[in-house]
């Protein structure tokens, strides 16, 4: 679903924001209702399931800190949810820590995809809008 925003990063350019938004509305949708199904049903179609770290890279293009914090909480269902498929028990400090170096990790991705400085600079203006925690 966003494979355009990914290559118009790639071009030094960004989506249009419309544009965007729609794509994220859309994709946030479906991935709500992924959510709700059980795992052993979920497929992993981008187009039917929209990847969470995509979604998280719209949401900080469109520089909007309810969309971003919407798919932080998606990232941390899908964690946890992988953490109780596995049988494994974590603590409240071991998910905050393996949550918060998810998310960095993502967002590092975001500002690797173009090696261009003002790329970055203004990835890393926007980032520092809906994650002003973000120490990267």
């Amino acid at each position: 679903m966003f494979e355009e925003m990914i290559n118009e990063l790639n071009k030094s350019t960004f989506i249009p924001h419309e544009m965007l938004l729609k794509r994220f509305q859309a994709a946030v949708t479906k991935k709500i209702g992924i959510l709700k199904q059980p795992r052993s049903v979920r497929t992993g179609d981008e187009k039917i399931n929209p990847s969470s770290k995509h979604l998280l890279w719209a949401a900080v293009l469109l520089e909007d800190i309810d969309c971003f914090e919407l798919v932080r909480g998606i990232i941390g269902t899908e964690l946890q949810e992988d953490h109780k498929a596995k049988g494994e028990s974590i603590s409240h400090q071991e998910f905050t820590s393996l949550f918060n170096n998810n998310l960095l990790g993502h967002l590092k991705e975001l500002l690797a995809i173009n090696p261009d400085a003002n790329v970055n600079q203004n990835l890393s203006e926007k980032i520092n809008k809906v994650y002003p925690a973000a120490q990267l």
